[in-house]
């Protein structure tokens, strides 16, 4: 896939200088050349950006794909099951790359639907972001996150959790090292 985008905005470089009513050659996904006037030689398909910023991908950092944005999400997930809270991970991972962010991580889903649902993404199943997902959170018995924790006491217990996360697919790994108190009505 080839194209040029004419007539953007350009945030460049270190200093984010603007350069404005500019070119971007694209080929492949990679940013061949950026210009004021690119020749178009090999009839290559131009798409106008009106005048629009064409800026880098956002990331970000810290998500939960499966969760709904109420004030509890937690109670949200009890009362649906499997099937659904998995349908709505994959629409919040179109909803993101919609928008214009191209990578996050997911630190943290219950059953891993994090990883199955960047493994759809990495296949080509579903549109999505590049996605970072540790599946499960490491806590101790009884810690933070316990409606998707795996529980594990003691390093020989935190070693064989970490290399299962990994089996399963985690690109990155959630430990919740503190008992905290989220997700549990009893302190």
């Amino acid at each position: 896939m080839e194209y040029i985008l004419k007539n953007v905005n350009v945030l460049y470089g270190r200093e984010l200088s603007l350069l404005t009513h500019h070119q971007v050659w694209v080929k492949e996904g990679i940013i061949i050349k950026i210009g004021q006037d690119i020749e178009n030689l090999k009839n290559i398909e131009v798409i106008d950006g009106e005048g629009k910023f064409l800026i880098p991908g956002l990331i970000d950092l810290h998500v939960h794909m499966m969760w709904d944005g109420s004030l509890n999400p937690v109670g949200t997930t009890e009362s649906e099951g499997y099937e659904q809270m998995l349908i709505r991970a994959v629409n919040n991972t179109q909803h993101y790359v919609a928008h214009g962010i191209t990578t996050v991580r997911d630190i943290g889903a219950i059953e891993d639907i994090s990883l199955h649902v960047a493994k759809a993404v990495d296949r080509g199943l579903i549109q999505g972001p590049t996605i970072i997902a540790s599946g499960k959170t490491l806590t101790m018995t009884g810690g933070h996150d316990p409606f998707w924790a795996r529980f594990v006491d003691g390093k020989d217990e935190a070693l064989k959790g970490v290399r299962e996360q990994i089996y399963k697919g985690a690109k990155v790994i959630k430990v919740s090292a503190t008992e905290g108190v989220y997700g549990r009505t009893e302190i």
